[in-house]
């Protein structure tokens, strides 16, 4: 490739450890998230949407375990956990937001808001 240079290459070929990799997804969506603030569409609300889902699982597979939590110390897990949690708070503002004032979607956002509360009082357990 041309645009290719020593630098690239050296990034290319590097590894990245499962919590590194995590916490840039984790970013990267938070980010994604964020930058609905100049625009709610359809498509936005489904990046947040989205989020939330990922959030919800990779919480519930930190806490209960899985084949995630292979190679990562409790510190790690710790941090990845506040990292979620902070992800889905943000999706869940977004979603919120998304639906203000529209009477059909109310009870959900109410539901999600509580899920959220729900989720960190076991998180932390």
């Amino acid at each position: 490739m041309d645009f290719q240079d020593s630098r690239t290459k050296e990034v290319l070929s590097a590894e990245i450890h499962c919590y590194e990799f995590f916490h840039l997804v984790i970013d990267l969506l938070r980010s994604l998230c964020g930058a609905e603030l100049n625009g709610i569409s359809a498509a936005a609300t489904n990046i947040s949407l989205q989020s939330v889902n990922f959030a919800l699982e990779n919480l519930c597979t930190l806490q209960f375990g899985g084949s995630t939590n292979i190679s990562l110390v409790t510190a790690q897990v710790a941090e990845l956990k506040a990292a979620m949690t902070h992800l889905l708070l943000v999706a869940l503002e977004k979603v919120s937001e998304s639906f203000h004032n529209k009477p059909c979607c109310v009870d959900s956002v109410t539901t999600l808001k509580y899920v959220y509360f729900k989720t960190c009082d076991w998180i932390w357990l």
